[in-house]
């Protein structure tokens, strides 16, 4: 048995979004549901995809983080609360239900506390630096004067523009490359970061594009979104191999 523990994939936990009342979406039924690419690309990339339930009982994050290999911070279309990072909301978009945000929090935490590895895409990026005490910017197209479009009108299977890797990162060895070209999905980012927190992409208009945390055995954040591109684009293969790679030795110790 312990034989065939070591041989199987390594289970990776996707975090759900979660939806109270969109009618296309559950209706008022309150709803989880994950976006099928986040799920594609784990099984591409040699694990095994499992959908997280939202809990906020007390010790749910360790029972739950501890059947799993690995964390997988999902992105989404609303907005962390800006309560969550002690300012007021400026702009009128819709905001995730805090039952998301505070279920992903806490396993966030405990991720962190067990040295569970962490990859985070898109808002799971911001997520994971809200959780660490950072902020973020509200609206980049309002508070960042800039020419690259965050949220491209291509295809989001193409890349629009070029990311800077900073050198003597986790991104870095892992890429091997001082700059790529990704897609781009989101109209928040970064502002300040968040304890521990060490910045390793940043666009060419200095909106930070990725972070990390040094010392963490794998605690990675993008803001472009690799998973819609594993089919062809080498950076993005690259990133969800090394998080499902972490996963594996995390499974075996």
């Amino acid at each position: 048995m312990k034989k065939a523990h070591l041989n199987r994939r390594p289970l990776i936990g996707v975090t759900p979004d979660f939806n109270g009342n969109r009618p296309e979406f559950g209706g008022n039924e309150p709803t989880c549901f994950v976006r099928t690419r986040y799920l594609n690309a784990i099984w591409e990339m040699g694990g095994i995809p499992v959908i997280l339930p939202l809990t906020q009982k007390k010790g749910a994050a360790r029972i739950v983080l501890d059947k799993i290999d690995g964390l997988l911070l999902t992105g989404s279309g609303p907005d962390i609360p800006p309560s969550y990072y002690n300012e007021r909301q400026k702009y009128k978009y819709q905001l995730i239900h805090p039952s998301r945000t505070q279920s992903e929090m806490a396993l966030c935490r405990h991720a962190l506390k067990e040295n569970l590895p962490i990859l985070g895409i898109c808002g799971g990026t911001q997520l994971l630096n809200v959780t660490l005490k950072g902020s973020l910017v509200q609206d980049i197209p309002s508070e960042v004067s800039t020419s690259i479009s965050h949220r491209q009108k291509e295809k989001f299977e193409k890349t629009s523009h070029w990311v800077h890797i900073a050198p003597d990162t986790l991104l870095y060895k892992i890429l091997r490359e001082y700059q790529i070209k990704v897609n781009s999905s989101h109209h928040q980012s970064i502002k300040k970061t968040g304890r521990d927190i060490k910045i390793n992409a940043v666009s060419p208009d200095g909106v930070i594009e990725g972070v990390e945390i040094p010392g963490h055995p794998f605690a990675l954040g993008v803001q472009w979104h690799p998973e819609w591109m594993v089919q062809k684009d080498k950076p993005s293969r690259k990133i969800l191999k090394a998080f499902i790679d972490a996963a594996n030795i995390a499974r075996q110790n």
